[in-house]
């Protein structure tokens, strides 16, 4: 097989994965941007059914840097989301917690929400109880 033949498979397969997963290789490649609380973010896929969201730009006044991952998970064929979130805390650093939702393959202008029950934390910084109630058990991107 010559390389031009194993690239034309290559780029066939490549063009046939975007589209059954509905999206074009440029937004693939740059990943889709949303906003989350104020912060523009960015959803990467990652290798095989990984996704990622990072701060592109966080919020002004956010001790978040350019970069900095919210959320690492998966996205199964169906359009379920699920992974870890994670808690930036100044006082009590970093803390995990489960999420999933629904994402629609191809529509980056349709918004999602990720929700779970989040950690909760005491003066000492001890998780004292999980809520599905407070502001970090829903985390909402829209476009």
């Amino acid at each position: 097989m010559s390389f031009k033949t194993s690239r034309g498979v290559l780029l066939t397969g490549l063009l046939l994965a975007s589209t059954v997963f509905g999206m074009s290789t440029a937004r693939a490649e740059n990943g889709y941007r949303y906003m989350h609380n104020g912060s523009v973010m960015r959803l990467f896929w990652e290798e095989g059914d990984g996704v990622r969201i990072f701060y592109e730009t966080p919020r002004a006044r956010l001790n978040i840097r350019p970069g900095t991952t919210l959320f690492e998970g998966s996205i199964s064929a169906n359009g379920e989301i699920y992974g870890s979130a994670v808690i930036f805390s100044g006082t009590c650093g970093q803390i995990e917690y489960q999420v999933s939702g629904s994402f629609t393959h191809g529509e980056d202008t349709s918004p999602f929400v990720l929700s779970g029950k989040a950690p909760v934390r005491n003066d000492a910084c001890e998780v004292v109880q999980y809520s599905s109630q407070n502001s970090n058990s829903r985390l909402v991107f829209t476009y």
